[in-house]
C-alpha cells in the first residue's frame, strides 16, 4: 500500500518531524520487518526481538544513520503506540515506545528532497514486511516547537 508524494509533499526537505503509529503484530511468528518508509527518506521496522529500528537519511548525512532499540517484545500482539521523532536543530533522534523514550540517535539537516516516492507501507521491493495491524499514522512535519 502506498500513499503518493503529493500527499507527504511537506515532509521533503522539513527540518523535523514526528510520526506517529499505533500498530500490533500478528501471532505469526514471524511478524518482523519493514513498516512503512519514504524511499532515501526514512525506514521504520520492527526488529526479530520485537524492537524498533529507525533508518533516516537527511540531506546533510553522508550516509543514512540508524538507530533501534533494545529487545522490547513487541511482536506479543498487544497494541503499542510507536513514535518516532527527528530535530535538526538539535540533531536528536528518538524512538518512543508506548510512551518512554527507547532510543536515541544523532543527525543533521533538512530532510531530503522530493525524488519520485511517497510513503508506501510495507517493503516495495519484495523483502519482508511487517506483518500485524497498524491502526493509526500521524505524520507531522515541522515540529520543532512541540513539547517532547
Amino acid at each position: 500500500v502506498a500513499i503518493a508524494r503529493g500527499a507527504v509533499s511537506g515532509f521533503f526537505g522539513a527540518r523535523d518531524f514526528a510520526l506517529d503509529m499505533r500498530l500490533r503484530a500478528a501471532p505469526t511468528g514471524t511478524p518482523a520487518g519493514e513498516i512503512l518508509r519514504i524511499h532515501n527518506n526514512i525506514i521504520a521496522s520492527m526488529t526479530p526481538t520485537g524492537g524498533i529500528k529507525f533508518w533516516l537519511n537527511t540531506a546533510d548525512t553522508p550516509k543514512p544513520v540508524t538507530i533501534a532499540t533494545g529487545p522490547l517484545r513487541l511482536h506479543d500482539g498487544a497494541w503499542h503506540d510507536i513514535g518516532l521523532r527527528y530535530d535538526a536543530a538539535s540533531g536528536q533522534m528518538d524512538i518512543i515506545v508506548d510512551g518512554a523514550p527507547q532510543g536515541k540517535g544523532r543527525a543533521t539537516g533538512p530532510l531530503r528532497p522530493a525524488e519520485s516516492w511517497g510513503l508506501t507501507f510495507g517493503n516495495p521491493h519484495g523483502k519482508k514486511s511487517f506483518d500485524g495491524v497498524l491502526a493509526s499514522l500521524d505524520l507531522r512535519v515541522n515540529t520543532h516547537s512541540m513539547a517532547r
